[in-house]
């Protein structure tokens, strides 16, 4: 089987046809955890593909 012949991207539009500004507000209007709002984000960002094979 080949991937061509079994994968598309016709549903990539509609996936990503959805009220972004909205999610980001809903995203913003939720109150993290104690332990969610101590994460470093930004040092996860920084490993976040450590251990990615190269």
């Amino acid at each position: 089987v080949k991937a061509e012949d079994v994968c598309t991207n016709d549903l990539i539009p509609a996936a990503n046809d959805f009220d972004k500004a909205k999610v980001k507000a809903d995203a913003e209007g939720v109150k993290l955890s104690e332990g969610f709002a101590a994460l470093d984000v930004d040092k996860i960002k920084a490993h976040l593909f450590d251990s990615a094979v190269k």
